[in-house]
């Protein structure tokens, strides 16, 4: 996994502020927001077990007749290449803190009680080019 320097991190935050400030009409905004997305690590509450349910949507687990507490949200967007052309079968790994800031991780040092109707983790394959987070 490739680790980038904080220094490039400060470029690459100083160019997306420039590209912002510019507006996406311009040609260089245009050409700034198809910059490639940076590499980022694995968070430190990164899933150790996978879960069975693992889908798009993370307020409902299969087999539980509760929902996840909390406001539910939707994230929505697409993957593309730096030339802007949507990339297929992208896959989308995701994971979060449940409405009580618990991680589903051994070594989450919060001491709230864990949501036992909030799905931690999910995965989506963007095969039309679109995917929904739940």
């Amino acid at each position: 996994m490739k680790i980038i320097s904080r220094r490039k991190l400060i470029q690459l935050s100083l160019l997306g502020g420039i590209a912002s400030a510019l507006g996406s009409r311009s040609s260089f905004g245009k050409v700034l927001a198809l910059m490639p997305t940076p590499n980022e690590t694995e968070g430190p509450f990164y899933p150790v077990k996978d879960q069975n349910d693992k889908d798009a949507d993370l307020t409902q687990i299969e087999g539980h007749r509760g929902v996840a507490q909390g406001q539910h949200i939707i994230v929505s967007g697409q993957v593309q290449d730096i030339t802007g052309h949507p990339v297929a079968n992208a896959v989308l790994d995701i994971w979060q803190a449940d409405a009580n800031g618990r991680y589903r991780h051994p070594r989450d040092p919060n001491p709230a009680k864990p949501d036992t109707n909030f799905g931690s983790s999910g995965k989506c394959v963007l095969v039309s080019q679109k995917c929904m987070l739940k």
